[in-house]
Formats: C-alpha cells, sequence, structure tokens
C-alpha cells in the first residue's frame, strides 16, 4: 500500500527584504559597528565574532589572528535570483512557481544564507508509506529512504515557535563599559522535522504490523524573520595568566513572519492486518504583516575562559523565555482559522567551544571545536592557519547532517578577503549539496 503526495511540504511563500551594506567601520557616526554574523558550516570559537552564541565572547577584545572578515549573506540575494527558491512569483509570476519553486530548494537555501547553492536540496515528487507483512517503509518515489529527525534552524540551536530565534544576518554592535548592546535584522530557516507516529515508530523498532492499526509520518519545516535587540552586562576577573567571565544577557525580538508547512501521511490496516487505506494532510501556519505578530523575550548566561594560548565557553540560552505568534493556519479544505501559539519557561540549549593556538615562526595555527544541544545536537572541529599574508581553514562536523567548510583568502592590515566552499546534506533526503561563500572586510 502508498501514499502518494506531490511535494514533501505545502507550500510556503514568505515576504520579506534584507539591506545589505559592507561591513564598515562607521564609528564617525555611530560608536560601533555594523557587521555581518559568521552564519555557515564553520565551527564556533571563542571569539566576539561568535557572541551569538556566547555573550561572555563579546568581552574577549584581543584581536582574532585567524578572522577572515565579515561573511556576506550571498544567499539571501540568491533566493530572489533562482526560480526554484523565490517565494515571491506566487504574486509576481504563478505559472512560473507552480512549474519551478521547489520548496525544499527554499527551505535549504534558509539553512544557509551565507552561501550560495550550487545544487540545493529537491522535494521527493512522491512520499511513500509501504506496507508489507511485517515492515514499514517510508521512501520517496525512486526508493530512497527519508530521514527522521528532529533538526535545529540555521545557527544550530534556533527553534519554531520559540525564543531561540536565529543569529542576526547583519547587527549593530555597541560596547559601553562592560554593556554589550547588538541590534540586529534575522531572517533563516527555525529547523525540520520528519517524525513517525508512536505507531509507526514501534514498528520501526522492530514490533509487528497490527490489525485495525493507523501509522502516520509527519514532516515540516520552519522559518522567520524580524529585529533583535540584546543587552549583556560582562563581569570579569583577572588573574596572573588568565581572565574568567561570567555574562548574563536579555534578548528580545519582534518577528515580521513566522512560518511552518506541515504533511503528515497515513496508512491504516484492516481486520486481517492487509492495507485497508491512505490519505494525507497538509497545512500552512503564516503570520505576517496583517496577518499576525510574533515577540517574545529570553534570558541567556555565558562564561569565557582566556588563558595564554587557550580559550573555552560554555553558555545557557533560554534560560527563561516567553514566546508568542499569532497568525492563521491554512489546510487547503477549510477557511483560514486565527491562531495563537504561546511558549512559557525554560526551554534551554547549551554551547560549548574551546581553542588552542599554535605559534608558527611566520604565522600561526589554531584548533577549535564545538558541540550545540538544542532538540538536536551538533558538533564541529576546525583548522585555521595564518602564514604571512594567507589565511586557510577547514571546518567539518555535523548538524542534522554532515556539513564542512573550507575557507581561503589573503590579508592586509585589517583588511580582509575570502572565499569558501561548502558542503552539507540536503534536510529528508540526504543530498550532498554544494555552496559559494565570500568573505570581504574594506575597512583599513
Amino acid at each position: 500500500m502508498v501514499v502518494r503526495s506531490k511535494n514533501l511540504l505545502c507550500s510556503l511563500c514568505i515576504l520579506c527584504g534584507v539591506a545589505l551594506f559592507p561591513g564598515a567601520h562607521v564609528e564617525a557616526f555611530f560608536p560601533g559597528e555594523f557587521v555581518f554574523s559568521p552564519y555557515s558550516a564553520t565551527t564556533v570559537r571563542p571569539q566576539p565574532a561568535y557572541e551569538f552564541f556566547n555573550p561572555a565572547f563579546a568581552y574577549l577584545r584581543e584581536e582574532d589572528p585567524f578572522d577572515f572578515g565579515p561573511r556576506i549573506p550571498l544567499g539571501i540575494a540568491a533566493i530572489f535570483l533562482f526560480p526554484e527558491r523565490n517565494p515571491l512569483l506566487y504574486f509576481t509570476d504563478r505559472d512560473l512557481f507552480d512549474t519551478r519553486f521547489d520548496l525544499l530548494s527554499f527551505y535549504d537555501q534558509l539553512r544557509y544564507p551565507a552561501s550560495v547553492l550550487i545544487n540545493p536540496g529537491r522535494s521527493p515528487q512522491e512520499v511513500i508509506v509501504g506496507i508489507e507483512q511485517e515492515t514499514i517503509r517510508v521512501t520517496t518515489g525512486d526508493g530512497r529512504p527519508l530521514l527522521f529527525d528532529d533538526v535545529s534552524g540555521a545557527s544550530g540551536i534556533s527553534r519554531p515557535f520559540s525564543p531561540l530565534v536565529p543569529a542576526p544576518l547583519v547587527s549593530y554592535h555597541h560596547r559601553r563599559k562592560d554593556i554589550y548592546s547588538v541590534t540586529g535584522v534575522f531572517l533563516a530557516s527555525t529547523g525540520h522535522s520528519l517524525k513517525p507516529g508512536d505507531n509507526l515508530r514501534g514498528v520501526l523498532e522492530g514490533d509487528p504490523v497490527e490489525p485495525d492499526t493507523r501509522y502516520e509520518v509527519t514532516a515540516s519545516a520552519s522559518a522567520a524573520g524580524g529585529v533583535s535587540q540584546s543587552l549583556s552586562y560582562g563581569i570579569t576577573a583577572y588573574g596572573e595568566n588568565a581572565t574568567v567571565t561570567v555574562a548574563p544577557r536579555v534578548v528580545g525580538y519582534y518577528r515580521f513572519f513566522t512560518a511552518q508547512a506541515r504533511i503528515q501521511a497515513g496508512a491504516e490496516t484492516d481486520q486481517e492486518n492487509l492495507p485497508a487505506g491512505t490519505d494525507s494532510r497538509q497545512s500552512l501556519f503564516l503570520s505576517h504583516p496583517g496577518n499576525g505578530w510574533g515577540s517574545g523575550a529570553r534570558l541567556d548566561l555565558g562564561t569565557a575562559l582566556a588563558r595564554d594560548r587557550f580559550r573555552a565557553g560554555v553558555s545557557i540560552l533560554n534560560i527563561l523565555g516567553v514566546d508568542t505568534v499569532t497568525g492563521t493556519i491554512t489546510d487547503g479544505n477549510v477557511e483560514d482559522e486565527p491562531t495563537r501559539i504561546t511558549t512559557v519557561g525554560p526551554a534551554p540549549a547549551a554551547t560549548l567551544s574551546a581553542s588552542y593556538q599554535v605559534p608558527l615562526k611566520t604565522g600561526a595555527l589554531e584548533f577549535a571545536v564545538d558541540t550545540l544541544l538544542s532538540e538536536s545536537i551538533s558538533a564541529h572541529g576546525g583548522v585555521l592557519l595564518v602564514r604571512r599574508a594567507f589565511m586557510f581553514g577547514l571546518s567539518g562536523g555535523y548538524k542534522g547532517g554532515y556539513e564542512g567548510t573550507v575557507t581561503a583568502g589573503v590579508r592586509r592590515g585589517r583588511r580582509r578577503a575570502a572565499l569558501s566552499l561548502n558542503v552539507h546534506q540536503s534536510p529528508f533526503v540526504q543530498d550532498v549539496v554544494w555552496g559559494i561563500g565570500l568573505h570581504v572586510r574594506v575597512r583599513r
């Protein structure tokens, strides 16, 4: 018996603009600077550029010799340049949208907004739930198994309908004594999942197929965009060769849009344990100006240790948080249903990262590792090398699939220019996807 669905998820349309401008120092006009966040498949290092993951990192003020410069979010531009990833075609060219747009390609690009994906993931033409005498198989139309997983969003910790919003794509940073402020704009995925129902999970774990039983599988993908503001306060203790920093942080945000697409496929058996029927249901939650809103806040706490060439940090994000979003749910059968979703209480995520630098005669070498713990677990390791004017980085790890980045660039003073080649496995079907990124810093 088979359940077929023409798309893994129902169509998801998002309307959002992001201003792209050079990451130049603007202290002549502001007492801080605009920066692009290091949004890629790289290792989270104990450095100020990664303060989103640990607020204490903002107070590690020594210059980072391995800084490739701001990573330009070219992936956002790619969304609007390629019909397969452009949801705005729904409003401007419906025929092209119907024939070319692919939700999984769009979602995959949102997972890596700093890279232009060369071959983003493609939605399976069919999702097949096959019931045999003793087993159930969930595959694509060409027989490839689908991966059951629950994966956090682009930053590795962001979650749907949660105070754990994505890291900003572009942000304004300002420090006044021990107070550190970041105002940013975010636009990214907030996670995807493919989950078996309770009955199906039992079969996948070895239980027999039962008569008169329904077996279900549910897939979802989520995204969010908005503005965020964070304030942290750093308390630093100085030792003979080491410093320890503790930094609590409050993050508030307003979502311009929130979206989640879901599809549920089911199959039933009859009294004789034979296939009895199939069905599938699709739904779309959508919140945007004029059709809902979203906002919330959370409390984070980070610690960092710097001792000679060694650095490490541990943080707990969303120790306490609240999130509210209003919008509508459309399932294709009834009128849009107004919905309000509120989340209150602790739902923490944790980050751990460390690095060690080795001085060389004409440069330096660094080894770094990280682990991000949310609903899913991700971990990375990396090696960075600086020799005279040349820079090289290699990073690899796991985040809902294997991913890696190779970066090479040049430096002159504080100027930077680098190219990166990324590879990762696409959601659900685990295809190999390649991407290209660009790092640029133009200030002296």
